[in-house]
């Protein structure tokens, strides 16, 4: 599967943090072949109050959406305002 054509999404919200691996096809529109989900733990009414229980459910989310598709995640976009996105490359010690 050629990665140029792999997406991935993060959605951090208060209750549940997801992450979706999309693949494009040949006419632009994109299948899901992976999701993940688990609870958004050290968030509060949209700011993070506890980094190390946040990075935790995100790595949990992540994980389950590489299994699920067979991709290894090294990049996203993460969805933090209803108008902007911004592109996340962890550190490779440091994948969230």
């Amino acid at each position: 599967m050629a990665t140029d054509n792999i997406f991935v999404g993060l959605d951090f919200g208060t209750t549940k943090i997801c992450a979706v691996v999309a693949s494009k096809n040949e006419d632009g529109s994109l299948d899901i072949i992976g999701l993940g989900k688990a609870p958004s733990e050290g968030i509060r009414r949209g700011v993070v109050v506890n980094i190390d229980s946040t990075v935790a459910s995100i790595r949990q989310a992540v994980t389950e959406a590489e299994r699920m598709s067979g991709v290894q995640i090294k990049k996203g976009y993460r969805r933090y305002s209803r108008r902007s996105y911004k592109e996340l490359q962890p550190e490779r010690d440091n994948r969230c």
